[in-house]
């Protein structure tokens, strides 16, 4: 079993309007999420995604959530999100007669702009890994690890010259795999929230 950390509970964050600057919150449920179906796990009510990938063969297992949308004033020059995702993953293998056990996961960061003439494209796009792992045993070895955290412990995505009219959509993706062969097992659980997504945007009024 996997445990996150203490989760907080879902603030209440009241939108912040200083001189350049406002400051608002995305916090769940949130408004979109996909996953796989099979071993990706998605819940958009509460801000959770992960997967549970075990087995021999190849297996994947993908979810993501859309975190929300932000449409640009023709004051506005720069555009600013900090994501709080704490997450608890672990890993296990376990290689039997030089049977080659691999394991991965990463999370991937988007920002997407849909601009007023019907434009779409990603303008932010940021992978991150939490482990790639690779065993190879002449006889029987296995190996594992089990750990917890905040990614990138807090980051943020700077967007300048952002353009009047423009809808910038955040989604944060998650995607595990493994591949093992016959007779040995692959294992990785994840298991990651997302309470709340400050956003702050710059402008000249």
């Amino acid at each position: 079993m996997v445990t996150l950390p203490e989760r907080p509970v879902f603030p209440n964050i009241p939108p912040i309007h200083i001189e350049g600057v406002s400051i608002t919150a995305f916090t769940p449920p949130y408004p979109a999420s996909s996953s796989d179906g099979l071993v990706g796990i998605v819940n958009a009510a509460d801000g959770e995604l992960g997967f549970n990938v075990a087995g021999e063969g190849y297996l994947e297992g993908d979810a993501t959530l859309g975190l929300g949308s932000y449409t640009a004033t023709a004051t506005d020059y720069q555009l600013r999100f900090y994501p709080q995702v704490q997450y608890s993953y672990s890993w296990t293998l376990v290689s039997v007669y030089s049977e080659p056990v691999i394991s991965s996961a990463f999370f991937r960061i988007v920002v997407y702009r849909s601009d007023t003439d019907g434009a779409f494209q990603s303008v932010y796009d940021q992978t991150v890994n939490l482990w790639n792992e690779i065993l190879i045993s002449a006889s029987f070895d296995a190996k594992g690890v089990s750990n917890s955290g905040y990614l990138n412990n807090y980051p943020e995505i700077v967007l300048d010259n952002v353009i009047a009219g423009s809808t910038y959509s955040l989604a944060i993706t998650c995607l595990g795999t493994s591949e093992a062969g016959p007779r040995c097992l692959a294992i990785g659980l994840l298991d990651a929230s997302i309470p709340y997504v400050i956003v702050e945007n710059f402008s000249t009024s």
